[in-house]
This record gives C-alpha cells, structure tokens and sequence, in this order.
C-alpha cells in the first residue's frame, strides 16, 4: 500500500491538471454542444469499446474527431510539458 502512495506522489499533479486543462478548451473550442452530447451518448453505450458500435457509429465519431485540430493541440500542449522536464 505505501508504494501505491509513493508513486501517486510522484505524479506531476499540476502538470496533468494544465494538460486536462488545455484539452478542455480544445474540444470546447472546436465541436459543438450536440456533438459533444453525441459522443458522450456513444462512448457510455458501448462503455469505451468501439466494436460494440455500428460501423455507422463509427464512422460518426470519425467524422467528429476530424473536426479537432490535433497539430494546433499538440503545439499549445508542448511548452506546458517542455516546461516540466526543464524543471527536473
């Protein structure tokens, strides 16, 4: 049990709250409302396993994960976690 709590503490905390952060406003920024819902409805229905979904499902959540800019995510998340291996 102390090693689970040791390595818990280890856990860059403010680092994983700046990521979660960032990615939130992220998919705020670029899907709307009912997509959002959407893909909620999805991901409990099948419990975050994608062969319990239709291939129109699928296809679905495609379609709405293409609307993300990955490049502009990846590049506001960088200097935050460039940042904390400087630290080190």
């Amino acid at each position: 049990m102390a090693s689970k709590l040791t390595s818990l503490k280890k856990v860059p905390w403010l680092l994983v709250f700046e990521l979660a952060r960032l990615t939130h406003g992220h998919l705020m920024d670029h899907t709307s409302p009912a997509e959002r819902r959407r893909v909620m409805d999805l991901v409990r229905r099948s419990k975050g396993d994608p062969r319990k979904l239709t291939a129109r499902e699928r296809d679905e959540l495609r379609a709405i994960a293409a609307k993300l800019d990955v490049k502009q995510l990846a590049s506001a998340l960088s200097p935050s976690v460039m940042r904390h291996r400087l630290r080190k």
